[in-house]
């Protein structure tokens, strides 16, 4: 066993002294394939690009050079015998181009605009106005006006000049005109009476004698006019009175009648001549119309 210990450890030795003497050995290089997309290069393995230099200057005095062999003056050399020997310092490189990227354009430096010409632009500006100013305006259009027609109304009655004069002033305010008044002679509705119709005046006489007997006492004989031969037993201005006094004159045998009492009177029309797009609608009818009792208009010819 100890034996076997000691034959392990020399050959450990051994195996150690051997590879030190050969060195590490050289890691296993793997191969890509074959592409055709451009090699990266990195910005330590890029060649640093030439210094530009300036073009040769010449001089009256120089004359042209024998040889095509023969190089002018280097630009740095010049500068340096014009200025006391100082050499020019080289301009610095140029930035490596960024791989994979575009190259970003330098920013423009802000320049003063020239100024503007504002004597021509105000003397452009006044000719053009003068020449909308004397241009001719377009045509307007020619605006016919609506047709008219001519109406004709017949407005009344009233009872009374005073009632007339409204009704005139109304027409004025709502149609323009207060139109022609016309009157007409009427029997005019003043209440009612209770009555005896028309006889021949000798049959009336008796009549009336007959009815004095009786106990009547109120009552009158129309000898003219239309009712000639009529015998008047009452007159009422309302109607619930004459009713009253009909009644009592049947309980006593007599058959009296009941009708409305006239006098003569005068009634009041308007009549007037308008010429309008349309005719006047219900709202103005209702203004000229309001209050006056009885008053309508009615269509009538313009001839």
């Amino acid at each position: 066993m100890k034996w076997t210990a000691i034959a392990l450890l020399g050959i450990n030795l051994l195996l150690g002294i051997t590879l030190a003497l050969r060195g590490d050995p050289e890691p296993p290089q793997t191969r890509f394939p074959e592409s055709d997309a451009p090699a990266i290069v990195l910005l330590a393995e890029m060649p640093p690009e030439p210094t530009p230099q300036a073009p040769p200057q010449t001089t009256p005095t120089s004359t042209a050079p024998s040889s095509p062999h023969e190089l002018a003056p280097s630009a740095s050399t010049a500068h340096g015998d014009d200025h006391g020997g100082e050499e020019t310092p080289p301009a610095p490189p140029a930035a490596a181009p960024h791989l994979g990227r575009e190259p970003v354009p330098p920013a423009k430096e802000n320049q003063p605009q020239p100024p503007a010409n504002t004597e021509s632009r105000d003397v452009a500006l006044s000719e053009a106005t003068t020449a909308l100013a004397e241009a001719e305006p377009p045509p307007l259009p020619e605006l016919k006006p609506p047709p008219l027609h001519d109406y004709c109304y017949r407005i009344g009655p009233v009872g009374d000049k005073k009632a007339l004069t409204v009704l005139r002033n109304r027409l004025q305010r709502h149609l323009g005109t207060r139109g022609r008044s016309e009157s007409r002679k009427v029997p005019v509705k003043v209440g009612y009476w209770v009555y005896l119709p028309p006889q021949p005046l000798p049959k009336a006489e008796a009549t009336v004698r007959t009815l004095r007997k009786k106990g009547v006492q109120d009552l009158y004989l129309l000898r003219e006019g239309d009712n000639r031969g009529a015998i008047s037993l009452g007159l009422y201005k309302q109607k619930r009175f004459a009713e009253r006094r009909r009644r009592q004159l049947a309980e006593m045998g007599i058959q009296a009648q009941l009708g409305p009492r006239h006098k003569p009177g005068y009634r009041y029309w308007v009549n007037i001549e308008i010429r309008a797009e349309k005719p006047p609608g219900r709202s103005t009818w209702r203004a000229i119309e309001k209050g006056l009792k009885g008053v309508t208009h009615r269509r009538r010819d313009c001839a």
